[in-house]
C-alpha cells in the first residue's frame, strides 16, 4: 500500500453506472461480449471481445497508469511470470489514458529495457466500473471464469500465482472491498458542485463569494441559524458592516445592530451608502454590496463564526474588526411607577399583537417582549442603542397610538404605563471596523 499511486480520472462528472461483480461469482456473458481498444497487440488488432480470453485458466487484470511508478515498475517481472506460464495465464494491462500516451511510453520502455513492447487497453473506463479502486497497481483476479478478488502490488508475485494456478486460495490476501466509488471527478469542474466527486453530504465546511449580483435581489440573509449540529447563511447582495456584524456577534444569539458600530476608517462610502453622495439603488449598483454563503457540517459547527471571521479577514484584507468596552450615550427602559405598570398586568389568556409605524396593540405580552420589537423594529435605525435595566416577571397589556420610530413620542404614550425611556451614557460592547493597517504596510 506504501506504493499505491491516487488513480486520476478526466472522465465527465455524475454518477457511474457500472456492472460491478461480486468476488466470487462466475462473469456473465455480458462481461465477455465487452469489446476493448488495443495498443500494440501482437496480433496487430486494435480492438478485442474479451470473451477472446475467456479460455484463459488465469487471467489477471493490471490497472495501471504511465505516471504510475510502481506499475511501470512491475510490467517487466509481470511479463517474465507470463512467460514461464504462457499457456495458463495472461497478463492484461488496463489504462484510461489515451493511446497516443500509452504507444509513445511503452515503446520508449521496450527500447530503454530490451524489452519486448507490452500491449495494453486503452482509454479505458468499462473495466475500471467493473472492477473500481482508488488506488493502482490494482490486479483483478479471474480464474476459469470467476472473480476471485483483487490484489495489491506486493501479493502479485511467482509463487502466488503458482498457488492461484493449483487452485490454492488459503495463502492468497485479496485486497479489502473499497467503498463503493459513486460518483465521478472532473477535474476542471468545481468539487461537489452538481456531483463532481460526490454531493453536500461529504462537505464539512463549503463557503462562496462573490460581487453585486442583480437576479440576487436588494439585500437579504438567508439560511438557518448555526449551531454545533452545523448550519448555513446567505448573504445577497450585502454592504460590508453587515457580515461583521453577524460574525462579531456570535454567541449572543443575536448581532450587532449599526447603533453598536463603530466605522473608525478613511472612506465610509464603501460602507455606508449615506456617507456616499449616492441614493441607496446607485450605490448598491456601484459595485458596494457582496453575496457569501457559508455552510459548515456538524463536524465544524461550534466554530461557524470563527471560519466566517476568518472568512472576512481574507475577503477584505483592507479592513480589520474587533470588540471593546465604551461608554455610549443610550435609551435605557427604566420602570419609573411599577404600581402603574402593575396596573396593565394582562386580562387574557392568549397573546395577540398587532403593529405598525403608528401603533402596538399587545396583549398578554412581557416587558421583555415589548422592549424587543421596540429595539429590533421601530428602533433599529436609532443612532443610541436600546438598553434594558429592569426586572419584572408579568405579562402586560400595552396599547400605543403614536409614531413609533420617534422615541420621545412614545416615552409621552408611556407614561401611564410607568415605564419609559431614558437616556443615560452606558459601558456597551461594541464593534470596531477599522482600516488595516498592516494592508496598507503590505502595499508599500
Amino acid at each position: 500500500m506504501g506504493n499505491a499511486q491516487q488513480i486520476r480520472s478526466n472522465q465527465a462528472n455524475g454518477e457511474i453506472q457500472r456492472l460491478e461483480i461480486p468476488e466470487g461469482a462466475h462473469l456473465p456473458e455480458s462481461f465477455w461480449n465487452i469489446s476493448v481498444d488495443l495498443v500494440n497487440h501482437p496480433s496487430g488488432n486494435s480492438r478485442m471481445f474479451l470473451g477472446e480470453i475467456a479460455n484463459t485458466e488465469l487471467v489477471v487484470l493490471d490497472f495501471w497508469a504511465t505516471w504510475c511508478a510502481p506499475c511501470v515498475a512491475a510490467i517487466p517481472k509481470n511479463m517474465e511470470i507470463q512467460q514461464e506460464y504462457k499457456d495458463r495465464l495472461m497478463f492484461v494491462l488496463v489504462s484510461r489514458e489515451n493511446r497516443e500516451t500509452l504507444m509513445g511510453f511503452l515503446d520508449r520502455q521496450s527500447s530503454d529495457q530490451g524489452l519486448s513492447p507490452s500491449w495494453t487497453v486503452w482509454g479505458d473506463s468499462t473495466l475500471h466500473r467493473t472492477f473500481p479502486t482508488r488506488l493502482i497497481p490494482h490486479y483483478a483476479i479471474i480464474h476459469k471464469g470467476i472473480y476471485k478478488g483483487a490484489l495489491e502490488a506486493d501479493q502479485m508475485n511467482r509463487e502466488n500465482i503458482q498457488r492461484m494456478l493449483e487452485n490454492d486460495w488459503e495463502e492468497i490476501k485479496f485486497k479489502k472491498k473499497e467503498n463503493a466509488i459513486t460518483h465521478r471527478y472532473d477535474e476542471n469542474g468545481l468539487l461537489y458542485v452538481d456531483g463532481n466527486g460526490g454531493g453536500k453530504e461529504f462537505i464539512a465546511y463549503h463557503s462562496v463569494f462573490g460581487p453585486y449580483n442583480p437576479s440576487l435581489g436588494y439585500g437579504s440573509t438567508k439560511g438557518t441559524i448555526p449551531s454545533e449540529k452545523g448550519g448555513r447563511l446567505s448573504f445577497l447582495n450585502i454592504y460590508i458592516p453587515w457580515f461583521y456584524q453577524v460574525a462579531y456577534g456570535a454567541g449572543r444569539n443575536t448581532y450587532y445592530q449599526l447603533n453598536r458600530v463603530v466605522l473608525d476608517v478613511a472612506d465610509r462610502s464603501k460602507l455606508i451608502h449615506t456617507d456616499s453622495g449616492l441614493d441607496a439603488k446607485e450605490w448598491i449598483e456601484a459595485g458596494n454590496v457582496y453575496n457569501y454563503e457559508l455552510s459548515v457540517g456538524p463536524a465544524l459547527g461550534s466554530r461557524f463564526y470563527e471560519i466566517m471571521k476568518q472568512d472576512l479577514a481574507r475577503i477584505f484584507p483592507q479592513y480589520t474588526a474587533h470588540e471593546e468596552i465604551r461608554d455610549m450615550d443610550c435609551w435605557v427602559l427604566k420602570i419609573m411607577d411599577r404600581n402603574r405598570l402593575d396596573g396593565h398586568r394582562t386580562r387574557y389568556l392568549n397573546t395577540r399583537t398587532k403593529f405598525d409605524m403608528f401603533g402596538i396593540s399587545l396583549e398578554r405580552i412581557s416587558l421583555n417582549g415589548f422592549f424587543s420589537m421596540m429595539k429590533d423594529y421601530f428602533m433599529q435605525s436609532s443612532t443610541e442603542p436600546l438598553i434594558a435595566d429592569y426586572q419584572y416577571p408579568d405579562l402586560i397589556d400595552i396599547e400605543l397610538s403614536t409614531q413609533m420610530s420617534d422615541i420621545n413620542k412614545v416615552n409621552d404614550s408611556l407614561r401611564e404605563y410607568g415605564i419609559r425611556f431614558i437616556k443615560e451614557k452606558r459601558p456597551l460592547q461594541i464593534l470596531v471596523i477599522s482600516d488595516n493597517p498592516k494592508k496598507d504596510q503590505d502595499e508599500n
